[in-house]
């Protein structure tokens, strides 16, 4: 898991890049300022695993390696990661002298529209001026084997890097659609922030047959399409604030997201196929958009 944000602007500008070691289980940092790169870890080598009840926050020597994401607003660049070993959200903040300060987000407790979920199997963040929004999955409960039968959508919200978090599940399992956020994306468009997951039902548990997608001003406001046509869906999503990007039977596929229903179509950008997941997203080159994607073993420009 990789994530990466810049703070900074024109020849003034800073690449932080959030990375794991597998072999650890440690989050790590690299910084790079136009001239070299600086690395440290941000967590998971501290001497115990802290209790997930512990208010004040310090390292500690849990699985961080699972999932990341960050932010940079003028405050600080700040890091959100999964603790694999309690199952909660974490995060850090950068303060002065390069140090890290530490807190526990969510996955503890169900007061203060929290959750005791299993959290942050997968992540994404976004900043808009000093404001972050954090999308994550909740999964509510899962079978002897490690199936997971149920799961929700989250979404946290702050200004700044005060603690004071404010929490939203927009999506929740019904009697139909048992689990949600499968892959997920938080994208900045001219419309807003679009948060974007795969979802399954109780009849395909495991095999995500489902894209659905809100904004996160009106999370509510859920829109959802069937894709069963185009074979099992798979990862990473991506949205260029037109079209949605999204794995298709380990092909690249991407579809309109039109307000008007009658016009969203569904269209297969590439028929290659790769044995994983394609890593695939939007670029727009002197104002042509094009999809960035490994195809056949090489890196590729593919114009929809």
């Amino acid at each position: 898991p990789v994530s990466v944000c810049v703070s900074g602007s024109g020849k003034k500008q800073t690449l932080h890049l959030f990375y794991t070691d597998l072999t650890k289980k440690d989050l790590r940092y690299a910084l790079y300022n136009l001239k070299k790169f600086a690395y440290s870890t941000v967590d998971g080598d501290g001497p115990t695993v802290q209790a997930y009840d512990q208010v004040s926050r310090v390292r500690t020597a849990s699985d961080v390696s699972i999932s990341n994401a960050c932010a940079s607003t003028a405050a600080g660049i700040q890091v959100f990661y999964r603790d694999e070993s309690q199952g909660v959200l974490l995060g850090a903040h950068k303060v002065p002298r390069g140090k890290w300060a530490y807190e526990l987000i969510d996955g503890d407790r169900k007061t203060d529209a929290r959750t005791t979920g299993d959290v942050a199997m997968k992540i994404r963040a976004v900043a808009v001026g000093s404001k972050v929004t954090i999308l994550y999955t909740s999964v509510l409960s899962m079978t002897a084997h490690k199936l997971v039968t149920s799961g929700e959508m989250r979404l946290a919200t702050r200004d700044g890097i005060t603690p004071r978090w404010k929490y939203q599940t927009i999506d929740s399992p019904t009697q139909t659609m048992a689990v949600t956020g499968y892959e997920i994306a938080l994208d900045k468009t001219s419309n807003g922030i679009i948060a974007s997951w795969l979802s399954a039902t109780r009849l395909s548990l495991q095999k995500p047959s489902q894209i659905r997608w809100a904004n996160v001003d009106a999370p509510a406001l859920i829109n959802s399409m069937p894709t069963a046509s185009f074979g099992t869906l798979g990862g990473p999503l991506s949205y260029d604030g037109k079209s949605l990007l999204f794995g298709c039977e380990q092909r690249i596929c991407s579809i309109s997201l039109d307000s008007d229903i009658t016009k969203r179509t569904l269209n297969l950008v590439s028929n290659s196929r790769s044995d994983q997941d394609n890593e695939s997203y939007w670029l727009t080159i002197n104002k042509v958009r094009y999809v960035v994607a490994s195809v056949d073993g090489k890196l590729t420009l593919l114009k929809p």
